[in-house]
């Protein structure tokens, strides 16, 4: 981001993280602070991708070159990529290099025909991101340890958090039903988290973990 010339835009909009604390059953375990890294940067800095993404694409239009979105990979013909626009009419588009950067659902690699070895993880996680409360640090990563899973806190923006619960208990082979507030304090409640409030959720998920590799990392110019 320094060298690209927008690191004080992003500074602006990240969130600084200086310190890890980890816990066992709610209480300390181990802290390491970032301030004593011999570095330009000595914090993790919490930032949404959409925002990060915003930030990269006003700084390329800088330049004159747009990002075009809601335009789908239909085919690879050679090095002529033919796209699917929002409407559903089409367009060719002679490349001199096509990079693929789709994604665990590539159309690239499915068009090349790839493989894409690998599994998921046995369990699933839940996502929450949060309006929290509670004594422990606002401003850094912490990660909760206890024998009926792990969680991990990022902090978002000022009070604002997300939290990662590892459900070892729900297999992938079974659908999770949506989570709820509720899922969230209960599982807090249970691993001896200790917090005031936690309110207004904006995004509360399940998800799973994969471990994937595709077989090779190009085929030509593609």
């Amino acid at each position: 981001f320094e060298t690209m010339g927008v690191v004080e835009t992003i500074l602006g909009r990240g969130n600084i993280c200086n310190g890890f604390d980890m816990y066992n059953r709610g209480k300390p375990l181990a802290h390491v602070n970032f301030d004593t890294l011999e570095s330009n940067y000595p914090y993790f800095l919490i930032l949404a991708q959409s925002d990060t993404e915003r930030i990269l694409n006003d700084h390329l239009e800088s330049y004159g070159i747009k990002v075009e979105r809601e335009k789908e990979l239909v085919a690879d013909t050679g090095i002529k990529a033919r796209l699917k626009l929002k409407e559903g009419s089409e367009e060719i588009v002679d490349c001199s290099y096509l990079a693929g950067c789709d994604g665990a659902h590539s159309t690239t690699r499915h068009i090349l025909n790839l493989e894409f070895k690998g599994a998921p993880y046995p369990f699933y996680w839940l996502l929450a991101d949060i309006d929290l409360k509670w004594d422990y640090s606002l401003h850094h990563i912490s990660v909760f340890n206890h024998p009926t899973g792990v969680t991990a806190h990022f902090p978002l923006y000022e009070d604002r958090g997300r939290l990662m619960f590892e459900v070892p208990h729900a297999t992938i082979e079974e659908d999770m039903p949506s989570p709820t507030i509720e899922d969230v304090r209960r599982l807090m409640n249970e691993r001896q988290i200790n917090y005031k409030s936690v309110t207004n959720p904006n995004w509360l998920a399940y998800f799973k973990i994969h471990h994937r590799m595709v077989n090779q990392y190009g085929k030509g110019r593609v």
